[in-house]
């Protein structure tokens, strides 16, 4: 088996992102799995408590097999969430508790205030690997009441009659 710590996995984001206070690096809140359609290089992304997207590899850098059994677990990139950048916005997510991720599409949910939520829609058109210059959309939405889970609902869901 793979296992790799968070203390770890932290260490290694704070030696990439040296800008950046560790509270944004922490807690890991959600992981979600890439598609290989997305990206072969990267397989998960790892959602944190700052709003951070952690995005990690199970094989070393510049193999080329496309199907090799899992045998690391490597930080290959972070992307910091809205707020960071000079031209940015000046809100930024914080104490994000849940998360959900697919396709370019990250979802936070973030409680700055203890009766109401903000979920925090991101979109970057692309991985990293793909450009790493696209420039990121993102838009906020109060939700009122906490938010318990973060889920994708299909059309033929019984959530959806």
């Amino acid at each position: 088996p793979i296992s790799v710590s968070a203390q770890k996995l932290l260490e290694d984001s704070s030696r990439l992102a040296t800008t950046v206070e560790t509270s944004n690096l922490k807690p890991i809140v959600h992981i979600s799995p890439i598609k290989s359609s997305e990206d072969d290089r990267l397989h998960l992304v790892a959602l944190t408590g700052g709003g951070s997207r952690l995005y990690l590899s199970t094989r070393n850098a510049g193999e080329n097999n496309p199907n090799p059994r899992p045998y690391c677990l490597r930080l290959v990139s972070i992307r910091l969430p809205p707020g960071f950048a000079p031209s940015g916005p000046t809100q930024k997510p914080t104490k994000v508790h849940n998360g959900y991720y697919k396709a370019g599409l990250t979802l936070l949910a973030s409680s700055p205030a203890e009766a109401a939520d903000v979920l925090w829609l991101i979109w970057n058109g692309s991985l990293p690997q793909a450009g790493g210059n696209l420039m990121e959309t993102h838009t906020v939405v109060p939700v009122e009441g906490h938010t318990w889970a973060l889920a994708e609902v299909s059309p033929g869901s019984k959530l959806m009659n």
